[in-house]
């Protein structure tokens, strides 16, 4: 047992603390204890993130305003094909009428 507390005594002896160690302890904690720069503290990046804010905001509304636009030329080029159609369907109802007539016609005359 001897040799074992001899042994924790030399390991536990007390050392003096090397050169600077003082300073670099208190040094890092000043460091800690420093209040952190807050961002907005800061002009030109305030300025920036404004500006960046501003710019995804402009963004956003001409995106919205070309999507609209976009959905409004659907609607119409959707309402001009709906005219056509339309307009088709009379033509074709028209020259159904007309070839009944020339049918009724060229009957006539050769029946004469």
């Amino acid at each position: 047992m001897d040799e074992l507390e001899k042994a924790l005594k030399t390991a536990l002896q007390r050392e003096p603390a090397p050169e600077g160690l003082l300073d670099r302890v208190l040094l890092a904690a000043s460091l800690r204890s420093a209040p952190a720069t807050v961002w907005w503290r800061l002009p030109l990046l305030r300025w920036s993130v404004a500006s960046v804010v501003a710019v995804i905001c402009i963004a956003g509304g001409v995106s919205e305003h070309i999507s609209q636009h976009r959905r409004q030329e659907r609607l119409r080029g959707e309402q001009a094909r709906q005219q056509v159609l339309m307009a088709l369907r009379i033509t074709g109802a028209k020259l159904r009428v007309v070839q009944e007539q020339l049918v009724k016609t060229d009957d006539g005359g050769r029946g004469q």
